[in-house]
């Protein structure tokens, strides 16, 4: 099989859909070029999407998903926020 990693940018908000190949796996969210990024292992072979839901949580604010899977927390010190994303399901 084929893989490669793809840089997935965020839009730092509640909740969002992002089409990954089929069987995609997520390792790691960071922050470059002040822009939050999701780095994600594909084969670029596969043909056909799946709707993956990424949640962005800020520090203190409420989590209203019980079945997600952590990804990683986020500091962005210029701005004095830290972003806690998390995968859950897509309704």
């Amino acid at each position: 099989m084929n893989w490669t990693i793809y840089k997935y940018e965020l839009i730092i908000t509640d909740e969002q859909i992002i089409d990954m190949p089929i069987d995609a796996t997520i390792l790691s969210v960071h922050k470059q070029n002040n822009k939050l990024c999701l780095w994600v292992k594909v084969n670029p072979d596969v043909k056909y999407t799946e709707e993956r839901c990424i949640h962005i949580y800020g520090t203190g604010n409420p989590i209203f998903i019980k079945k997600e899977i952590f990804i990683g927390t986020v500091v962005f010190e210029e701005h004095g926020a830290v972003w806690h994303v998390f995968e859950g399901k897509v309704d």
